[in-house]
């Protein structure tokens, strides 16, 4: 078994390096003191298929092989624990559990979003809950919510964003 790196996962490891030695290790230390991340930080990742990491194109991700993405997690661990959780929750929790049990519909409707970075997803330990937030231009905010896979509410406009802080 040949267990070098392919030129496509070398090139995953120096991009996600590169990014965290420019992008996240100036500048953690200062998020972290103020509890946040900035969503610009994210949709910069996004960009750059981070956050859609092994998803397939079809749904919006960048259909990394899991050799890449555990390189991509690797150097964002590197540069932050609190960012790589993130992104491992965004992918591993949120995206890809849509991927193996959501319908196509629901596929369409809620993992493209995510993949393309458009929205965050979260979990809750206790119960399998799914939160997602999309706060447009114009400070309009949607949320669809999930409890053990049942739809609470989905996707409805919640009016203007709250201020936070």
């Amino acid at each position: 078994m040949d267990f070098r790196l392919t030129d496509e996962q070398r090139l995953v490891q120096e991009t996600a390096r590169d990014f965290v030695d420019r992008e996240l290790i100036p500048h953690v230390r200062a998020w972290e003191e103020k509890g946040e991340v900035p969503r610009s930080f994210y949709a910069k990742m996004a960009g750059l298929g981070f956050l859609g990491a092994p998803v397939p194109e079809k749904y919006g991700g960048a259909g990394m092989d899991y050799v890449s993405f555990m390189l991509l997690v690797e150097e964002l661990s590197r540069g932050s624990s609190s960012v790589r959780t993130t992104v491992s929750v965004q992918t591993s929790l949120s995206e890809t559990s849509l991927m193996w049990f959501a319908s196509e519909e629901q596929k369409l409707r809620w993992l493209v979003p995510l993949a393309k970075g458009d929205q965050l997803g979260a979990a809750h330990r206790e119960r399998s809950v799914t939160v997602w937030l999309d706060i447009d231009p114009d400070d309009h905010a949607r949320v669809a919510i999930e409890v053990d896979g049942f739809p609470l509410v989905a996707f409805s406009e919640i009016g203007e964003a709250p201020e936070l802080g």
